[in-house]
């Protein structure tokens, strides 16, 4: 469970159902977030899968973090990029997410 910058708590599990986190999700909605960090794909579609995947893991990675203005705005930046259908949009942004969660460990 993790509770974000502006109060609300995300109680997130391998079975919770990609669209309750992000609403914009249309090809994943009523996948698992465990279904969606095994995604993968090609086109427009597939752009949202790769997406997803990537998003899901950065909120679980934000969760743990104690990042509370990240679990703000990944879902409501993934639903806006899936939302605008753009394929380039979906895979920068996801892109973008890989970055942070593949980053340098800041552990001492």
């Amino acid at each position: 469970m993790a509770t974000s910058k502006t109060g609300v708590t995300m109680n997130l599990s391998p079975s919770t159902r990609v669209g309750d986190v992000f609403p914009g999700a249309n090809v994943t909605a009523n996948w698992t977030l465990l279904q969606a960090l095994q995604g993968g794909g090609t086109g427009t579609s597939g752009a949202e899968i790769i997406l997803v995947r990537a998003a899901t893991a950065r909120l679980l990675n934000a969760g743990f973090d104690h990042e509370k203005a990240a679990l703000d705005r990944i879902p409501a930046d993934t639903s806006a990029a899936i939302a605008g259908g753009d394929r380039a949009t979906m895979i920068a942004l996801g892109a973008r997410y890989d970055t942070v969660n593949n980053g340098v460990c800041k552990a001492s």
